[in-house]
Protein backbone atom coordinates (compact mmCIF):
# COMPACT_ATOMS: atom_id res chain seq x y z
CA UNK A 1 0.00 0.00 0.00
CA UNK A 2 1.59 3.51 -1.11
CA UNK A 3 2.84 5.59 2.36
CA UNK A 4 0.75 8.97 2.48
CA UNK A 5 3.89 10.77 0.35
CA UNK A 6 3.28 8.68 -2.30
CA UNK A 7 1.27 10.91 -4.39
CA UNK A 8 3.42 13.83 -3.99
CA UNK A 9 6.51 12.39 -4.71
CA UNK A 10 5.40 10.66 -8.05
CA UNK A 11 3.92 14.13 -9.12
CA UNK A 12 7.32 15.61 -8.02
CA UNK A 13 8.91 13.13 -10.21
CA UNK A 14 6.48 13.21 -13.06
CA UNK A 15 7.24 16.81 -13.42
CA UNK A 16 11.21 16.99 -13.62
CA UNK A 17 12.48 15.43 -17.06
CA UNK A 18 15.19 13.15 -16.40
CA UNK A 19 15.02 12.55 -12.64
CA UNK A 20 18.08 11.45 -10.39
CA UNK A 21 17.89 8.01 -8.94
CA UNK A 22 20.45 5.62 -7.38
CA UNK A 23 20.78 2.08 -7.85
CA UNK A 24 18.90 1.36 -4.22
CA UNK A 25 15.92 2.12 -6.76
CA UNK A 26 16.54 -0.57 -9.00
CA UNK A 27 16.01 -2.99 -6.25
CA UNK A 28 13.34 -1.34 -4.54
CA UNK A 29 11.46 -1.34 -7.88
CA UNK A 30 11.84 -5.04 -8.62
CA UNK A 31 10.35 -5.71 -5.11
CA UNK A 32 7.83 -4.33 -5.10
CA UNK A 33 7.02 -5.77 -8.48
CA UNK A 34 7.84 -9.45 -7.18
CA UNK A 35 5.33 -8.57 -4.04
CA UNK A 36 2.69 -7.73 -6.56
CA UNK A 37 3.62 -11.15 -8.66
CA UNK A 38 3.41 -13.04 -4.77
CA UNK A 39 -0.01 -11.44 -4.26
CA UNK A 40 -1.49 -12.43 -7.40
CA UNK A 41 -1.94 -9.27 -8.58
CA UNK A 42 0.17 -9.27 -11.35
CA UNK A 43 0.96 -11.90 -13.56
CA UNK A 44 4.96 -12.99 -13.88
CA UNK A 45 5.04 -12.02 -17.46
CA UNK A 46 4.04 -8.47 -16.83
CA UNK A 47 6.43 -8.38 -13.93
CA UNK A 48 9.13 -8.90 -16.63
CA UNK A 49 7.89 -6.16 -18.93
CA UNK A 50 7.77 -3.25 -16.31
CA UNK A 51 11.31 -4.41 -14.88
CA UNK A 52 13.02 -4.71 -18.03
CA UNK A 53 11.43 -1.42 -19.15
CA UNK A 54 12.84 0.18 -16.27
CA UNK A 55 16.38 -1.38 -16.71
CA UNK A 56 15.96 0.01 -20.21
CA UNK A 57 14.99 2.99 -19.34
CA UNK A 58 18.00 3.63 -17.02
CA UNK A 59 20.44 2.64 -19.13
CA UNK A 60 18.90 4.53 -21.58
CA UNK A 61 19.74 7.69 -19.92
CA UNK A 62 16.41 8.96 -19.24
CA UNK A 63 17.61 9.16 -15.13
CA UNK A 64 20.63 10.51 -13.81
CA UNK A 65 22.19 7.61 -11.17
CA UNK A 66 24.01 8.47 -8.39
CA UNK A 67 26.22 5.75 -6.91
CA UNK A 68 25.70 5.31 -2.73
CA UNK A 69 28.60 6.37 -0.48
CA UNK A 70 29.63 5.23 2.61
CA UNK A 71 28.80 8.95 3.88
CA UNK A 72 25.33 8.02 2.62
CA UNK A 73 25.03 5.12 4.90
CA UNK A 74 26.53 6.80 7.91
CA UNK A 75 23.96 9.48 7.37
CA UNK A 76 21.35 7.33 7.38
CA UNK A 77 21.94 5.93 10.33
CA UNK A 78 22.29 9.19 11.91
CA UNK A 79 18.90 10.13 10.78
CA UNK A 80 17.35 7.04 12.04
CA UNK A 81 19.25 6.98 15.21
CA UNK A 82 17.94 10.51 16.35
CA UNK A 83 14.65 7.71 17.16
CA UNK A 84 11.97 11.21 16.38
CA UNK A 85 10.32 10.18 13.21
CA UNK A 86 9.53 7.30 11.04
CA UNK A 87 12.04 7.08 9.11
CA UNK A 88 12.89 3.63 7.40
CA UNK A 89 16.52 2.37 6.63
CA UNK A 90 15.91 2.76 2.82
CA UNK A 91 13.80 5.97 2.69
CA UNK A 92 16.97 7.43 4.91
CA UNK A 93 19.69 6.32 2.19
CA UNK A 94 17.14 8.22 -0.35
CA UNK A 95 17.53 11.01 1.99
CA UNK A 96 20.83 11.04 2.58
CA UNK A 97 21.71 10.88 -1.14
CA UNK A 98 19.11 13.33 -1.85
CA UNK A 99 20.80 16.02 0.65
CA UNK A 100 24.22 14.91 -0.45
CA UNK A 101 23.23 15.54 -4.39
CA UNK A 102 21.55 18.89 -3.56
CA UNK A 103 18.30 17.77 -4.97
CA UNK A 104 14.64 19.16 -3.88
CA UNK A 105 11.03 18.36 -4.79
Amino acid sequence: MPGPASRRAEAVLSSHTGPTINWLTMVELVSAVARKVRERALAAADAHRIADTFKTHVDGGYYRVVKLDHEDYEDARLRIGRFDSALRALDALHVAVAVREKLSM
